[in-house]
């Protein structure tokens, strides 16, 4: 194994048909997070209360775990 081999670390041995699959849960994911933002409109952290923190935390996390 070679240290910092690109292509090992971009693809490795995954079917293309997989990287798509990635692309579109991200993409996907995404255009939720985007209009879940719109709806609740703009506020600061220090209007929010900590439950809406929480929901936001979560849901950031459960973003992240969707591509992979």
């Amino acid at each position: 194994m070679k240290a910092f081999d690109l292509q090992r670390m971009a693809l490795d041995n995954v079917p293309v048909a997989f990287l798509g699959e990635v692309a579109l849960r991200s993409f996907y994911t995404f255009v939720l997070v985007f209009l879940f933002l719109k709806v609740t409109g703009r506020r600061g952290v220090r209007q929010m209360s900590l439950f809406e923190v929480l929901i936001i935390l979560t849901l950031g996390s459960a973003a992240g775990d969707v591509a992979f």
